[in-house]
């Protein structure tokens, strides 16, 4: 599961030679879960499609006439997933990962329902790095402004073994 993941460490990518390296930072199962789920999406989809991505807590400027993506992670509840187990007490946790499309009205829907082809399926039925994603569904939000928004929302769950 995932939280054999959290085992995994990164360092500062900016040191430089000469200077003390910082302690190798371990991340947490919820920080795994995170750093797994964004970064499946920006690199198979976000990178591969060219398409301007604003992640959680991050300032963006949108682009002006064209299609562009809010990703958001909607981490849900864990419950105990099995008892008496050999390796330690299994947990799985639920959540959601949001993808809202924005496209200018003037160009309709089409550019966002052709992006919510490409991210279903790339995440459809899928366990990659210790996350099992569920078929996405697609759900139109309709007008914000100058925008046209569609939200392909991507159900996952992810264990983790204490």
């Amino acid at each position: 599961g995932i939280g054999e993941m959290t085992a995994r460490a990164w360092s500062s990518s900016s040191v430089t030679m000469g200077e003390p390296q910082a302690p190798a930072h371990v991340r947490g199962f919820y920080e795994n879960l995170g750093f797994v789920t964004r970064g499946r999406f920006r690199d198979n989809v976000a990178l591969v499609q060219s398409l301007p991505t604003q992640y959680d807590n991050e300032s963006f400027t949108p682009p002006d006439n064209a299609l562009w993506c809010r990703l958001t992670l909607l981490i849900g509840t864990s419950n105990q997933a099995d008892f008496g187990a050999v390796d330690g007490l299994r947990s799985r946790t639920t959540g959601l990962l949001v993808a809202t499309l924005s496209v200018p009205v003037e160009l309709g829907d089409q550019p966002a329902l052709a992006m919510a082809d490409l991210i279903d399926a790339e995440f459809k039925t899928l366990t990659a790095d210790g996350v099992t994603y569920r078929k996405p569904y697609v759900s139109a939000r309709g007008r914000s402004g100058k925008w046209h928004q569609v939200n392909v929302t991507c159900p996952f769950y992810a264990d983790d073994v204490a």
